[in-house]
């Protein structure tokens, strides 16, 4: 099963993508997306969406899960 875990935040949002199986755990991707303080509330979550689609679209994970703000 393939995992994308997600620690958001405005100014930087953490990211894990892992591959898990009965026999063996591991680590496909994992990065940050950072995001300027200056630009709009809108243009940061944009970014954040966009990057985050994009990681879906390339990775094909089967779960996602969110870490609480």
């Amino acid at each position: 099963m393939r995992i994308l875990g997600v620690d958001p935040g405005l100014v930087a949002t953490g990211y894990g993508l892992i591959d898990w199986s009965d026999n063996a755990k591991k680590v496909v991707e994992a990065g940050v997306i950072s995001t300027n303080k200056d630009d709009s509330l809108a243009d940061r979550v944009n970014k954040i969406h966009t990057e985050i689609a994009g990681l879906m679209q390339e990775f094909s994970p089967e779960v996602m899960a969110v870490e609480g703000l």
